[in-house]
């Protein structure tokens, strides 16, 4: 049997080693980092507010402590670190910051950010985990031990004394990582003036989850080691479940409330500005939704009012539809902005009244619509159990329906004053009225009878008792009057689906663009592993703005394109696009919807049908 022999003796004095000669970093990215990419990083650290900011709240938690020497690691070089690695699609880890730190940025650059000379990797290590860990503890609303799981007991009583016993603290802290956290993503907006020439103040926001780093499993002694986060349920339908054994899309994580700039009318390919995010909240998955939404609007708004007020909020039903008046509705239009947004399928059709003036998604109509006008969009969508009570409605006869309801729709007098009171008149009052109500509004029939295209109420579908739309020359809405449905475009006109569709697609393309894993790869778990709430959110942060940057980098070598073609004329007014004036269908022989047919015209070709 042959056995392996070992190799010969060597004197090590004759034989090279090669690891000392390489150094630290085998393994690791070894190509030093450019300048000007540090130098940008550094200028929009140092040019936002968050430096001064850092140190106002250090000076706080300092008081009464004497003494310390100077970091050797400031809180900007650290930020200017994490957002090299989120700018090279690297892991956020420790060990990359530290490499960078160690061995990959050139002298002017480690003068820049007043690094010392030490050449001990583990020092550097050190002393990145360790500075941001006291940067996150400055606003961390939810402190928690992230490196053990702990018992139910311990974290039943963390969550009390976070949410009782220290909830002024709680809130303080919380209000500092939202404030820290925009005025991060808007640093990369602000560095270039001009990106936002041209925007109306539309807006889009959607929400985003992503995954965390733990399987989300609690036991009955042991809490997840991610106690801030919850789980995120899907249906094939994208519903949201709380039945796992329902769910499609299942994982444990959080979710990032973004806003972005919207289009100004609904074609973007006329839109001259950029759109990156602008405004952020985070929380758990369906959790407080509507404050966390508006959370995000504020954000933006505080930071670029002088664009977002008079704009139109665009929000899927998962907001607007979800929301109480008071954390959302409310809270937009007191800023100055208007929203548009979609609707369940129980919110369809009549709901509520004011003044006798009945509101059909999101408008007041007349009292005397008639019923298969007003339940058009209900019976479109109807299905299941449903059927038998709304008959379901081929997709022509809605289109049809929707354009005849047009005319019954309560018009404005005058527009909204300082409180934002507007006056509605009846739709039978006036020389341009379109509706004839020869029982209430006789003087008008008598004026109007002879002009072609108006409609005749059936005495049969008058109220009993008429209200103050019937009897009044008009009604006062106030804000606060059914504010839940109310939209400040008329839902399903040409210009409600153009910004609607163009903002959705956009929001959801953005989502999908951070998400790439050949980019920002929120949606990858592996890159962020450092645990804890406020953690999660500056790293997520952090790789929204490595987003932003790309496309303002990509907005700015558009615009060094030569022009060859003609720029497209705008053919819409923005006052078409902005206050709920329709586009006539001569305008867009092909909807936003894909209906090749547009709008069907002969209002007065229709069936009165009262089913």
């Amino acid at each position: 049997m042959t056995m392996l022999q070992p190799a010969p003796n060597q004197d090590d004095g004759d034989r090279p080693d090669a690891y000392a000669e390489h150094g630290d970093g085998i393994s690791d990215q070894d190509t030093p980092v450019s300048h000007r990419r540090v130098l940008l990083l550094y200028r929009l650290m140092t040019e936002s507010r968050i430096p001064e900011k850092i140190a106002e709240w250090t000076q706080a938690a300092r008081v009464g402590y004497q003494g310390g020497r100077d970091r050797a690691l400031s809180d900007v070089a650290i930020l200017v670190v994490i957002l090299i690695l989120a700018l090279e699609n690297a892991p956020l880890h420790f060990k990359q910051g530290a490499n960078i730190l160690h061995h990959r940025l050139l002298p002017e650059s480690r003068r820049l950010l007043q690094l010392g000379d030490d050449n001990v990797w583990q020092h550097w290590y050190d002393r990145f985990q360790n500075g941001y860990g006291r940067l996150i503890g400055l606003m961390n609303p939810s402190p928690t031990n992230g490196h053990e799981r702990q018992t139910q007991e311990h974290e039943k009583r963390r969550k009390h004394r976070r949410d009782v016993d220290d909830a002024e603290l709680t809130a303080q802290m919380q209000d500092r990582l939202d404030w820290f956290c925009n005025e991060l993503l808007q640093a990369s907006v602000r560095a270039r003036p001009g990106l936002l020439d041209g925007w109306a103040g539309n807006i889009t926001i959607d929400a985003t989850a992503f995954r965390v780093f733990t399987k989300g499993r609690d036991s009955e002694e042991f809490a997840n080691i991610e106690p801030d986060a919850g789980w995120y349920r899907r249906t094939s339908s994208h519903e949201d479940t709380t039945d796992s054994k329902k769910a499609r899309t299942l994982f444990y994580g959080f979710e990032m409330h973004i806003v972005t700039p919207a289009s100004n009318t609904g074609d973007s390919s006329l839109d001259t500005f950029v759109k990156p995010a602008i405004g952020i909240s985070m929380g758990a998955p369906s959790k407080d939704v509507s404050a966390k939404g508006f959370e995000a609007i504020r954000r933006a708004f505080d930071s670029f009012s002088n664009y977002m007020r008079g704009g139109i909020v665009v929000a899927d039903k998962g907001y607007f539809a979800n929301s109480d008046p008071e954390n959302l509705q409310l809270p937009v239009r007191n800023l100055g902005m208007g929203f548009i947004t979609d609707y369940k399928y129980d919110q369809l059709g009549p709901i509520g009244e004011i003044g006798g003036a009945i509101q059909i998604e999101g408008h007041l109509y007349c009292p005397a619509t008639p019923l298969n006008l007003q339940w058009a969009t209900k019976r479109a969508r109807s299905h299941g159990p449903h059927l038998k009570r709304y008959p379901r409605i081929d997709e022509t006869t809605f289109w049809k329906w929707i354009v005849a309801r047009g005319p019954w729709r309560v018009p404005a007098k005058e527009r909204p004053d300082a409180n934002g009171t507007i006056p509605y008149r009846c739709p039978a009052i006036g020389p341009s009225a379109k509706i004839l109500c020869p029982e209430l509004r006789p003087k008008d029939y008598a004026m109007n009878k002879d002009k072609p295209g108006r409609i005749k109420v059936q005495a049969s579908r008058l109220p009993k008792h008429p209200d103050r739309i019937c009897t009044a020359t008009s009604i006062h809405v106030k804000r606060t009057h059914l504010p839940k449905f109310r939209q400040d475009m008329i839902y399903l006109s040409v210009a409600w689906f153009l910004l609607y569709r163009s903002g959705r697609n956009f929001i959801e393309g953005y989502n999908a663009y951070v998400k790439d894993g050949t980019k920002a790869a929120v949606g990858n778990p592996e890159k962020r592993k450092a645990r804890g709430y406020a953690k999660q959110y500056v790293m997520v942060t952090s790789l929204l703005l490595a987003s932003n940057l790309r496309l303002i980098e990509a907005h700015i070598r558009k615009q060094q394109l030569p022009t060859i073609l003609p720029a497209k004329k705008n053919t819409m007014r923005r006052r078409e696009a902005t206050l709920g004036h329709t586009v006539p269908a001569s305008d867009h022989p092909k909807r936003p919807n894909g209906i090749t047919n547009g709008f069907l015209e002969d209002i007065n070709s229709l069936d009165d049908e009262d089913d």
